[in-house]
């Protein structure tokens, strides 16, 4: 079990700077060039990423696309190596991770300031090699009090 977990742990991390950096760097651009609203700078941002997609992250994760709704950009991946049914990744833990980690990233780190101020959202979705969903979760800052 202890293994499962330690076979994941490169891909959870890749996965995170990539989007990260992708999703820092495209808003910040956007954001400090332009005067429309905040959704109109992620649906530009979604645009030109989705330009040079589908690009490969990791040998085990592809990034298909972005788009946008309600003031979240949606990261869209495929696991290319993983059928949903048949995994022996504990597909919860990945999960769980990967959401403290980038819960943690936009609530502290200076350079999602433009998220927090703008009160923008990070979706990331990931779908197996068939393309069955295997999960997803959304980041948003969290106001302390």
């Amino acid at each position: 079990m202890e293994n499962k977990s330690s076979k994941i742990s490169p891909l959870q991390i890749v996965v995170f700077i990539v989007s990260f950096a992708v999703a820092y760097f495209a808003v910040d651009y956007f954001f400090s060039r332009n005067e429309a609203t905040p959704n109109e700078m992620l649906v530009t941002v979604s645009k030109e990423m989705n330009k040079t997609m589908p690009k490969m992250v990791d040998a085990e994760t592809r990034l298909d696309s972005t788009s946008v709704e309600n003031s979240t950009l949606n990261y869209h991946y495929t696991l290319v190596n993983v059928v949903k049914d048949s995994t022996e990744i504990d597909l919860d833990e990945v999960k769980n991770t990967m959401k403290s980690r980038a819960q943690m990233n936009i609530d502290t780190n200076e350079a999602m300031k433009d998220y927090r101020e703008n009160d923008l959202s990070l979706q990331y979705i990931f779908v197996d090699k068939e393309q069955n969903k295997v999960f997803d979760y959304t980041v948003k800052h969290q106001k302390t009090k």
